[in-house]
């Protein structure tokens, strides 16, 4: 079941895909700026003479500033990428303009998949690579570093109508009280409070 699944992801997921399992990455794609998206290769001052200087300049693609995991955040004319360790979402808005939509999306009868035609979906695959990799530009193929290939899934906000991931994409945002669970600080701020405590305590045995 779901359980078993996420315990196995769990398991195997290293300390990056870990971090995102806990707090989700949401890149707004909406009005790009200047590289974002775009390869980009760093020109080192001289040579390169260390393994970590070389690896620190090799081509990347570069992403927009993130977006904190609060609906606050998600506006409802924009669209987002959103990645939470084993799966990515774009999140679509429901007031995105519908030539937007087009540009981004190619819809069939098996359902919605990112453009490879267009500008703007050829951009946002470069992006959907560089977050599965972790990676440069040919560093490496992209099941090396996630338990398993991350998929993409297309989620339409609607009010018509409730897309079954929609309710997923809202319980990733952490930063909100969620089912009467906390939000993602005041979590850390009583899992600290609990530790400093169990560490004095333990100073005084």
């Amino acid at each position: 079941d779901e359980r078993s699944y996420a315990l196995f992801n769990g398991a195997l997921a290293n300390p990056a895909v870990s971090m995102l399992m806990a707090h989700p990455n949401i890149f707004c794609l909406t009005n790009l700026r200047g590289s974002e998206g775009q390869i980009v290769e760093p020109r080192p001052n001289g040579t390169p003479t260390t393994e970590t200087v070389i690896a620190a300049h090799h081509k990347y693609v570069r992403l927009p500033k993130n977006v904190h995991p609060s609906i606050a955040s998600l506006q409802d004319e924009s669209i987002y990428l959103i990645d939470e360790g084993t799966n990515l979402y774009i999140y679509v808005g429901q007031d995105v303009p519908r030539d937007v939509k087009s540009e981004l999306l190619e819809i069939s009868d098996s359902g919605c998949a990112v453009s490879t035609s267009s500008d703007f979906g050829q951009t946002v695959h470069r992006m959907i690579w560089q977050m599965r990799t972790f990676s440069t530009v040919g560093g490496g193929p992209e099941s090396t570093i996630r338990p398993s290939y991350a998929p993409v899934i297309v989620v339409l906000a609607d009010c018509s109508h409730k897309d079954p991931f929609e309710e997923k994409v809202m319980k990733l945002m952490i930063d909100d009280e969620i089912g009467g669970h906390p939000d993602y600080i005041t979590f850390l701020c009583g899992m600290h409070k609990r530790v400093k405590e169990a560490v004095l305590k333990g100073s005084y045995n």
